[in-house]
């Protein structure tokens, strides 16, 4: 089974075609210009979820800085120290909350070498930073829910967010079937 991000929730369907050829063309384009990649962030990649999978609500109180590899890993980043103290500097001045925070890369842990103000918060409970590894933690964390693994029975958990996701792939593609001869047609070439 293939296990880029895509096709994790993917389903042999009209729409999951065209996406393909759209990635494909994308990942082709993105040898040339890395930046022009769809998915070249995770900041990207759940707002795109949340769209394809209704219903899924994203906290809208931290700020996301990533990259993302094919297989749903994410990678780390430059300037992430002052990426999280321009966020918290952003927060300070809008009026800081123990909501507010960061999710960055679980690889640039290592790295952090942060302004004394910006620990005090996060020692206080005024300022969240949260790592992650995998597409699937950043959206558990950002979600609420369980991202959800595919079952032997190649189904997610029901209620998970990749459960959510697969529903609405195939509620997308029983649209975009519906009065074409078959799946294959015309318009999917």
């Amino acid at each position: 089974m293939n296990d880029s991000a895509p096709a994790r929730v993917a389903h042999d369907s009209l729409l999951s075609r065209r996406m393909a050829r759209r990635l494909a063309l994308e990942e082709l384009r993105a040898v040339c210009d890395p930046a022009s990649l769809p998915f070249r962030s995770t900041a990207e990649l759940p707002p795109l979820d949340g769209v394809i999978g209704a219903g899924v609500a994203l906290r809208q109180t931290l700020a996301v800085t990533s990259s993302v590899n094919q297989q749903g890993e994410i990678q780390a980043v430059g300037g992430i120290n002052e990426k999280i103290e321009g966020s918290f500097d952003v927060c300070r001045a809008r009026g800081l909350s123990p909501e507010h925070g960061v999710v960055i890369p679980a690889a640039n842990v290592g790295h952090l070498m942060l302004r004394e103000d910006v620990v005090a918060a996060v020692r206080a409970g005024e300022f969240q930073v949260h790592a992650v590894g995998t597409v699937d933690e950043g959206l558990a964390l950002l979600s609420g829910r369980d991202a959800g693994e595919r079952g032997a029975d190649g189904m997610f958990p029901q209620g998970s967010v990749n459960a959510m996701v697969d529903d609405s792939w195939a509620e997308k593609d029983a649209i975009l079937t519906r009065g074409q001869p078959h799946a294959r047609g015309a318009r999917d070439r």
